[in-house]
């Protein structure tokens, strides 16, 4: 019978170098349970610092950027701890900052720049890796067979476009519009290079399917193996699982546009309405702000916010006006599942091994909605962009790639494993126990799903927009107990409010866009 695996020699793996690998075999959903719980419960002291022991240990591996997407959403929370200056009634206590400071700028703007510096050091190894990439120094195929997780994670494309909107919004927070306005092109030259990036990855997924079809894959022992990815996907357990996986992607998912976030387009158009130095800026708002109209075509808001930025080549400016962002939520995360697939042996009975395989999972608890109390009248945000939506059209855009690489991993090394248990238990004995335990566990360890993803980015998505009122007076409502805040002087100002989770007290925060 011929084997379809191809040796020189069997090589016994040593036990005790094997089940070392065990302490690089959990998920970054395990890594990041004790960060995402402290997160959840709106603990962002704790969280912070999580985040920051977590972002120091991977500052120069390959889950660097992760980590510093992370830290730098953090820290843009803590900026929010301190409510703007609160209004003087009997039922709204003044709130405090960590350790009991007082609200005030100082505390924002020091949040503030340690979310700026987070987020660049992030943008900069997404560069350095990007560049890596292209000169094939750190190929993610070379990697297709050990752990995908030990690959360099180097942004997806809604990481980078987010990345990108929330330092705009810092820039803008520090009275810094010119830096705003770079990270804003870099928002728009993200977009452009997600379809290409994806086409390439799909590529190279399956010029991988085609090397393992014949037997050109190998391990880092260079052991090889003949295994044909396709044909496994047409397995009817296989087909039956992607189907499920398949499915849960499509479910609640608006018709978005692949790759391009919503919210991000409309701080691009909110931005160049306000701050439009010339007829370009002017038609660049406007050109913006008809793209999120058309994605959110429910909010009146929107269509508000359309009608201005067509007014400004005719001499209309915003003025007088204020808007409320809401983020409320948690964006979904990555979790793992195995599947059986078939190793397709020459024998009388099919074999299976397990692949794993990331999943989407969503959160389903959020505040649906923030009310503000105006001059007597009540308005509540509307659905701008579902982070949720945004996620799992890119998920699933990138699923063909993702798929293809784990199968191929998944059976190649199934193959080589049946293949060396062969031969060692022609040896049997002692020799026989210790190299299937290690080629087990060798197994075990690099069969893990890469579940690397930003998980502290919301839900949703919503705004507000209104007439500054007179005596320039709001409350807010956020699932929580409501806030009275003063809008600070300014022609346009924006008031920025995140909730966690329901239950918790919303973080609020201000910037003049005007």
């Amino acid at each position: 019978m011929k084997s379809p695996v191809t040796f020189s020699r069997v090589a016994l793996p040593c036990g005790l170098v094997a089940i070392g690998l065990l302490s690089g075999c959990s998920t970054y959903t395990t890594q990041s349970s004790d960060f995402r719980t402290a997160w959840k419960a709106g603990q962002l002291a704790e969280a912070s610092a999580e985040v920051d022991k977590k972002a120091e240990k991977n500052a120069n591996n390959q889950s660097t950027v992760v980590w510093s997407l992370e830290q730098g959403a953090v820290y843009r929370a803590r900026a929010l701890e301190n409510l703007p200056p609160v209004a003087p009634t009997n039922t709204t206590a003044m709130a405090l900052g960590p350790a009991g400071a007082a609200p005030g700028d100082a505390y924002d703007v020091e949040m503030t720049k340690k979310s700026i510096e987070s987020f660049n050091w992030a943008a900069d190894r997404i560069i350095s890796y990007d560049e890596q990439a292209k000169a094939k120094v750190a190929s993610e195929a070379g990697a297709i067979l050990t752990n995908q997780a030990n690959t360099s994670y180097r942004g997806r494309a809604s990481d980078r476009i987010m990345l990108e909107t929330y330092q705009a919004l810092n820039y803008l927070k520090l009275g810094e519009p010119d830096n705003a306005r770079v990270a804003l092109n870099k928002v728009l030259q993200h977009q452009r290079d997600a379809v290409d990036a994806n086409a390439k990855r799909i590529e190279e997924a399956q010029a991988k399917a085609a090397e393992a079809k014949e037997g050109k894959v190998a391990d880092e022992q260079g052991k090889t193996a003949s295994y044909d990815a396709e044909k496994a996907m047409q397995d009817e357990g296989v087909a039956n699982a992607l189907k499920e996986i398949d499915t849960d992607l499509e479910t609640d998912v608006r018709p978005y546009e692949v790759y391009v976030n919503p919210f991000a387009v409309f701080v691009d158009g909110l931005f160049f309405m306000t701050r439009g130095e010339d007829a370009s800026d002017m038609e660049h708002a406007r050109k913006s702000m008809e793209r999120v109209a058309a994605m959110a075509p429910e909010s009146s808001f929107i269509k508000e916010d359309l009608a201005l930025a067509e007014g400004l080549a005719y001499g209309k400016k915003p003025d007088g006006l204020t808007y409320v962002i809401f983020e409320t939520g948690s964006a979904p995360y990555l979790d793992q599942i195995q599947i059986p697939i078939p190793l397709f042996l020459v024998t009388d009975k099919v074999q299976y091994t397990q692949c794993a395989l990331p999943i989407l999972k969503r959160v389903p608890d959020f505040v649906p909605a923030a009310s503000i109390a105006i001059e007597g009248q009540t308005l509540d945000t509307q659905l701008l962009c579902s982070m949720d939506s945004v996620i799992a059209r890119e998920f699933k855009n990138e699923w063909v790639a993702v798929l293809t690489k784990s199968i191929i991993s998944a059976g190649v090394k199934g193959l080589i494993q049946y293949e060396v248990n062969r031969q060692l238990k022609d040896q049997g004995g002692t020799a026989q126990l210790i190299g299937m335990l290690a080629t087990s566990i060798y197994t075990a360890t690099t069969t893990i799903a890469d579940t690397r993803s930003w998980t502290t980015l919301p839900k949703q998505f919503q705004y507000a927009r209104f007439q500054t009122p007179k005596d320039r007076t709001i409350t807010i409502a956020a699932g929580s107990a409501p806030q009275t805040i003063v809008i600070e002087p300014g022609k346009v100002n924006l008031v920025y409010v995140k909730s966690i989770a329901p239950g918790l007290p919303a973080l609020i925060s201000q910037t003049v866009l005007k």
